[in-house]
């Protein structure tokens, strides 16, 4: 899997559903199964601060299990990101980080122009 795959790949798990942080993990282990798992956790983190610089995903938090997401503000991105507990699965009660596509996105991955 080369690098626009994996943003594609990532990108899709965004529009499919708000999925978790650590799904992204799952996802990219699934096409790698022998990559390193520090090498995982770079090239998702850098995937995903891709995909936001784009503007075709946002980061949500979501009390799990199965809470309202809601949008996390733009200036914690970062500071969201670089936490390492957040990438791993949560417990019930626990406030989870998950990533969902915005419109843009949806447009990105799919070429449709005509989507506003």
């Amino acid at each position: 899997m080369k690098e626009p795959d994996i943003l594609n790949d990532i990108l899709w798990l965004a529009i499919e559903d708000v999925s978790g942080l650590w799904e992204v993990l799952w996802d990219l282990k699934s096409h790698y199964p022998t990559m390193p798992e520090n090498e995982r956790k770079a090239i998702s983190l850098h995937t995903v601060r891709e995909l936001i610089q784009r503007k075709w995903i946002e980061l949500y938090s979501c009390k799990e299990p199965g809470g309202e997401p809601k949008k996390l503000p733009d200036e914690s991105v970062d500071t969201t990101l670089i936490d390492p507990r957040n990438w791993q699965e949560p417990k019930p009660g626990i406030i989870s980080i998950r990533i969902g596509a915005t419109d843009a996105g949806r447009r990105a991955l799919t070429g449709d122009k005509q989507t506003p």
